[in-house]
């Protein structure tokens, strides 16, 4: 895969786009409301409805509702927040419990435990 400046980028929030709808879950069950609130405050129309998918109908309108009237937020800060929600699915993936779309983590090799045992033969 390559990527340019304007498309998602490895490792990047908006690389969530390539997750599948487990996977997005299990992030969320890991993060802070907060962070999530503000990182979608900086994502893309696309990828804040494909995140909003995953949790109940009356969340998700209290979550568009709290980004509608935020007002402006401080992009370190969006930053900040997206760079925490990255860095929980990276440990999910490094645990095995979430693989990464191909690409989207390109440092992380995920060998299945079995494989691993045979490898250090």
């Amino acid at each position: 895969l390559h990527w340019s400046e304007t498309e998602q980028s490895p490792g990047s929030f908006e690389g969530f786009a390539s997750f599948t709808n487990l996977s997005i879950q299990a992030v969320l069950k890991k993060i802070d409301r907060d962070d999530l609130v503000i990182a979608l405050k900086g994502a893309s129309k696309e990828l804040q409805d494909q995140i909003l998918m995953n949790v109940s109908s009356s969340a998700a309108n209290d979550i568009r509702e709290e980004i509608q009237f935020m007002g402006n937020i401080p992009s370190s800060r969006i930053r900040k927040a997206q760079a925490r929600i990255v860095d929980a699915a990276t440990k999910l993936i490094e645990a095995g419990t979430i693989y990464a779309p191909e690409g989207w983590y390109p440092d992380i090799e995920i060998v299945p435990h079995y494989l691993d045992k045979e490898k250090s033969k």
